[in-house]
């Protein structure tokens, strides 16, 4: 199956304060195959794009070149999807929240030999459950947000199934999002984020469930291979951002220092061994996580100097997004 989107550029005008924005695409969606799906959506273009009544055609299937971002919640997942989604030919949108879900059901009727005598009984083979879970993943992406030269999904706990996701999407690529894992659960259980699973009442527990976790998706990981599936450090956005402005929540890398139990931190080592194989120091508190680049040394030094500057500038882009939001409704 193959969905694709034709992106109408209209003409239009604005008031004054609005000169910035050249115009409002319509979106039409056509779904092949002997089969029509219409869909009227519209988005903001941009002052860069040239004048005049053009039409592109994004077409996406199953084999696109789609981008999948993952790993324990809390781990830097929406800090990467908001890197890609500022560019251009990028889109990624929020989380659908039931990729992985529908992953996680598959999975169970592939790995019991009960349900998959049963569905096989019902002439429902493998393949032709790999085509319609495929075609799922791929319509809510398409259609949860805007048309894009290249998509993009951040569903972080997705990449549980990151093998069956890449068999079901071969030519795709995955971002896996390491981050400690001490950081990891003081940060679930600090802002009260629900997970299947965890018990924020019981931090050891919420470090053997990250253990678990990361194990699986790193484990999956190197399977498939970094040329396949990459993984990404928290700490380097807040030590490598040559490309920034500001070191991204640099602040974040060891909040965690002095709340964690007495008893959890002795036996660091054997609640959570995966912290050891992803490099980081069980006993230390904090351990090192390295030096920042010169680059964002001077970045930081530049941002004291200029505080006020910058503060300026974020005030006026939060007064232009104010009254977007005004002036459409949103």
């Amino acid at each position: 199956m193959t969905v694709q989107a034709n992106v109408i550029k209209c003409k239009t005008s604005y008031p004054d304060s609005y000169k910035n924005i050249e115009c409002i695409f319509h979106i039409r969606y056509e779904l092949f195959e002997d089969k029509s799906l219409a869909y009227k959506g519209r988005f903001i273009g941009s002052k860069n794009k040239e004048n005049g009544d053009k039409t592109k055609k994004f077409a996406y299937n199953r084999y696109s070149p789609l981008v999948f971002i993952g790993g324990v919640p809390r781990s830097g997942t929406t800090f990467m999807r908001v890197l890609l989604d500022s560019h251009s030919d990028i889109r990624c949108g929020e989380e659908t929240r039931v990729i992985p879900d529908l992953l996680h059901m598959s999975s169970k009727w592939r790995k019991s030999s009960f349900e998959s005598q049963r569905l096989s009984e019902a002439g429902i083979t493998g393949h032709l459950l790999d085509s319609v879970v495929a075609d799922f993943i791929l319509e809510i992406m398409v259609k949860h947000g805007t048309p894009a030269p290249r998509l993009c999904n951040k569903d972080p706990l997705a990449l549980q199934s990151a093998l069956y996701l890449r068999h079901l999407v071969p030519n795709s690529k995955l971002l896996l999002m390491i981050r400690d894992g001490r950081a990891v659960v003081h940060s679930i259980i600090s802002r009260n984020v629900t997970i299947g699973g965890y018990d924020l009442n019981d931090f050891c527990q919420c470090l053997k469930i990250w253990n678990k976790d990361i194990s699986n998706m790193h484990n999956q990981c190197q399977q498939l291979g970094s040329d396949v599936c990459f993984p990404v450090r928290y700490k380097q956005f807040g030590l490598s951002t040559d490309q920034v402005i500001k070191p991204i929540n640099i602040e974040a890398l060891s909040q965690w220092v002095g709340r964690i139990p007495d008893d959890v931190v002795r036996d660091m080592a054997t609640i959570a061994p995966m912290l050891s194989i992803l490099g980081y120091d069980p006993l230390a508190n904090p351990p090192n996580y390295g030096s920042a680049d010169t680059s964002v040394e001077l970045n930081m030094k530049r941002m004291e100097d200029h505080k006020q500057h910058w503060y300026a500038k974020q005030q006026q882009i939060i007064s232009i997004r104010q009254n977007l939001t005004k002036h459409f409704n949103w």
